[in-house]
């Protein structure tokens, strides 16, 4: 667990992984960065209370790596992972929570009976800052499937829903290029696929992830968040291996033609021009695959639908 300025929403996300039922032991890596608004007191509190649970981890401000000019969880994040003993890894922020008291049962029981798979996870569900649900079906129904290696790429699962395999006991450490991506959590899960699959698992109840204005992902939008979103992917690509590299230029392909479409509608010509280049380079890399041809001539012609209501 990682946490910052979460004092209003802390105790329920710690409350929540208390609450789990399980045959086997965990532990609770709890990082604080450094709080001004309660949270660092909260996380003592617990810790104390908790002693044979919680490893508490208290951060300093000076240590925070920033991403583009701005603060980011990313060296508490790091650390965390780099400190954990399990075979297992959660992930969970603290103003996140989960809903199932069965989950890392499950997670746990699935990954022990198949080797073949690095990763599971389940649905997510949205809720505003007081906590009343966000609806969200067609997310839900796009994205509540199981993944083959490649496809883990997307993201598209929320890091309070996976369970994965420790890596970083063999002595994995993430390279330097991490510290520059934005999308700390897809970043990862990249690295997770080149080990394996993902399961998706219908059976648990879903997590909960807060939508509120201090959440970093949530403060990005349109334009901006596909560029922070391609730039992390273009970070990744020397860590990808050879079996998911067609898929990643796939992903990458999309997410420029997704660019051009909002450059379209923002007017933004000379960014229009680019990302279409860049599209147009990456779907000559994959000419031999139905889906790209289909993505690619389906995209153009709704970009030159737009171009002539303009």
């Amino acid at each position: 667990m990682q946490t910052y300025q979460h004092a209003d929403f802390l105790k329920r996300s710690l409350d929540s992984v208390l609450e789990q039922e399980t045959s086997f032991e965990f532990e609770i890596l709890l990082g604080e960065d450094a709080s001004k608004d309660g949270t660092r007191e909260i996380c003592i509190e617990y810790a104390e209370r908790y002693p044979e649970l919680i490893r508490l981890f208290l951060r300093e401000r000076k240590d925070v790596i920033y991403i583009d000019k701005t603060p980011t969880g990313r060296f508490n994040f790091i650390q965390n992972l780099y400190n954990a003993r399990g075979r297992y890894i959660c992930l969970l922020d603290g103003d996140d929570y989960f809903g199932d008291p069965y989950k890392l049962q499950r997670e746990f029981e699935f990954l022990e009976d198949h080797p073949d798979y690095v990763m599971c996870f389940h649905r997510i569900a949205k809720i505003d800052i007081k906590g009343s649900p966000i609806k969200d079906p067609l997310a839900q129904k796009f994205y509540d499937r199981d993944r083959e290696a490649g496809e883990i790429l997307w993201g598209n699962m929320h890091p309070a829903t996976v369970m994965f395999r420790n890596i970083f006991l063999d002595g994995f450490r993430f390279p330097e290029n991490f510290l520059k991506a934005r999308l700390g959590d897809v970043f990862l899960y990249s690295i997770l696929a080149n080990y394996g699959m993902a399961k998706f698992l219908q059976e648990i109840e879903p997590s909960r992830y807060r939508i509120h204005p201090g959440g970093v992902w949530s403060k990005d939008a349109g334009i901006k968040k596909l560029q922070n979103r391609i730039r992390s992917y273009e970070l990744m690509e020397p860590h990808i291996n050879s079996v998911n590299m067609p898929e990643y230029r796939f992903i990458l392909m999309n997410f420029y033609l997704d660019l051009t479409i909002e450059s379209v509608k923002s007017g933004k010509i000379s960014d229009f021009l680019r990302a279409y280049v860049k599209a147009l380079m990456l779907s000559l890399s994959g000419r031999k695959h139905l889906k790209w041809f289909i993505l690619f001539h389906f995209k153009r012609r709704f970009i030159s639908e737009i171009i002539k209501d303009l």
